[in-house]
């Protein structure tokens, strides 16, 4: 029988419920492994064309956020035991810049099946996450490191992303309510504020009674508001009153000719009253699964888009999380991300020189004509 027939949504759906049945499962099986093994080989081959507009040549400095000057290092923080290390956001405050963590006992394996399923490794089997905390100096050594958050179960706070502040007091942050326990329940989250000095945790009301809340992106925070981008197309802005924790959206209607972003690091203030960020977009690459690519965005002071630049990678074609982005007084921005949920990263760089980067990158005007050859080189490179 061709699995061509089940390509389709609806028919991969009505196969999966049949598959619950456990007297046809062992019927169904091998037809699953193959339906799911063509849908994904489909979705990469689109990975590989839409890559490929994009990079001059089939090699990864092609793909790289290229700039002339800038430092960029691997933090190694204090062994946990039993826990990894991963996604930093960085924040500053009294003009030190800190970079803030997420250690947790359970994380996603770099390499993917045929499927693109990832496997979750995890030292032990209930959910814990710690967030900790530590300065860097400009040659972005880590000078120290402390705890602000330890929990065993939940609620557990994790993911950290920084706002925009001089005087960084709270981080927001996906905050889990719910967890799985010995294979019955499932995963439950919201997102919330994590009060760095006090290490108390906010969770914001749920807006539209989703299971799973996560990855928005803080704007600004204030005494009465914490702002954040909700979704980035079309725009939908979530307002958080802090004292009932009640979770308005400020909706724009117009849909962008732009990819489907989301998470990502913080808003940041630029000259010419307006905002950068990065976001990321999870596109399926034969034997590393969802990989993360990323972008960078300008918007004007009523976080109308101006423009995004092209997909891009900091270092390796793979799991990397960027959650921070930093500017400081002399216009030096720091970024930090997440390799494959087991190295942290972070990079200065001249904001002159970003901003440069994105006007000769903007998406509109970089596209390539596609051929065969160029698909073919670029999956090579990504694969490899």
């Amino acid at each position: 029988m061709s699995s061509r027939f089940f390509l389709g949504g609806r028919s991969l759906r009505l196969l999966e419920s049949f598959e619950r049945n456990k007297y046809l499962l062992k019927f169904l099986s091998p037809i699953m492994v193959k339906v799911r093994q063509t849908r994904f080989t489909k979705r990469c081959r689109e990975t590989y064309r839409y890559i490929s507009q994009y990079i001059e040549n089939s090699s990864l400095d092609s793909l790289l956020l290229n700039l002339r000057e800038v430092k960029i290092k691997e933090i190694k923080p204090e062994v946990i035991l039993g826990y990894w290390q991963l996604n930093p956001t960085v924040l500053k405050s009294e003009e030190k810049i800190f970079l803030c963590w997420r250690a947790t006992n359970g994380v996603f394996s770099p390499v993917a099946d045929a499927n693109g399923k990832m496997k979750l490794e995890k030292s032990s089997p209930q959910i814990r996450n710690q967030i900790l905390i530590g300065e860097i100096d400009k040659d972005l050594n880590l000078l120290n490191q402390q705890k602000i958050h330890d929990s065993v179960g939940v609620p557990s706070f994790e993911d950290p992303r920084g706002f925009d502040s001089d005087n960084a007091t709270f981080v927001a942050g996906t905050v889990v309510t719910e967890e799985p326990v010995d294979g019955s329940g499932r995963w439950r989250s919201n997102v919330g504020i994590l009060n760095i000095s006090t290490g108390e945790i906010s969770t914001f009301a749920n807006p539209i009674g989703k299971i799973i809340e996560k990855n928005w992106s803080p704007i600004a925070i204030d005494e009465n508001q914490v702002k954040l981008l909700y979704s980035t197309n079309p725009l939908v802005i979530a307002l958080v009153d802090k004292k009932s924790l009640k979770v308005e959206f400020d909706s724009r209607s117009n849909v962008l000719d732009i990819p489907n972003l989301s998470g990502g690091s913080q808003f940041v203030k630029i000259p010419g009253d307006q905002f950068l960020r990065v976001a990321r977009r999870r596109l399926p690459v034969e034997g590393k699964g969802l990989v993360h690519f990323s972008y960078l965005l300008i918007y004007d002071s009523s976080l109308n888009l101006l423009k995004i630049s092209r997909p891009f990678a900091f270092r390796k074609v793979g799991f990397e999380i960027c959650n921070g982005l930093m500017l400081t007084n002399d216009n030096l921005l720091y970024f930090s991300w997440g390799e494959d949920d087991r190295k942290l990263y972070v990079m200065s760089a001249k904001l002159s020189e970003v901003l440069t980067w994105i006007d000769e990158n903007e998406i509109s005007n970089v596209k390539r004509k596609n051929t065969k050859r160029i698909v073919k080189s670029t999956k090579e490179m990504l694969i490899y």
